[in-house]
């Protein structure tokens, strides 16, 4: 081979490898740069559905506070109108729904079992709900005396296992 022929033949395939190491670096940034904006995106909406889910979460706690509230009332041998005792518990079961939307399936599955409790609570304090009747009075009786010393240790659990669901949700925990 002549000496051009051989200064050609290592131009052409220093052009070559130039080429194809472009090629890769220019594919590997791009892998690269895909992998960085699929983290942000996720990131992102993680963030969103954060302040999402604490809103929803407020909101249930409210809405428990509220129901749990209007119970020890009732315990205590207050007269609570039905309308107002309709309304916590409509207010509580509409937020079971938008939970089961935004929340994972251990804290829907919590705020599922916190409204179950409030509603046989609710029954055996002698009022009925949209899913039970109200209690006889020998029910109603011991419901009241086991309201006497706080909250029903079944609705205190569940409220607790709740809170814990959720924090373990929003990675407090």
């Amino acid at each position: 081979m002549r000496r051009v022929d051989q200064v050609a033949a290592a131009g052409l395939l220093g052009a070559v490898i130039g080429a194809a190491v472009s090629g890769l670096s220019a594919w590997l940034t791009q892998r690269v740069q895909v992998r960085r904006d699929e983290a942000g995106r996720r990131f992102a909406e993680r963030e969103r559905w954060t302040v999402e889910k604490r809103a929803v979460f407020r909101d249930v706690h409210d809405a428990a506070d509220a129901w749990a509230h209007t119970l020890r009332r009732l315990a205590g041998g207050d007269d609570v109108p039905a309308r107002e005792l309709e309304a916590v518990e409509r207010r509580f079961h509409g937020l079971v729904y938008e939970v089961a939307l935004v929340c994972g399936a251990e804290v829907s599955g919590a705020t599922e079992a916190l409204e179950d409790t409030f509603l046989v609570a609710t029954n055996r304090l002698g009022r009925s709900t949209q899913y039970g009747e109200a209690a006889g009075d020998d029910v109603v009786r011991t419901a009241r005396a086991e309201w006497q010393d706080g909250d029903l240790a079944a609705l205190r659990e569940r409220r607790v296992h709740l809170l814990q669901s959720m924090r373990r949700e929003l990675g407090v925990d």
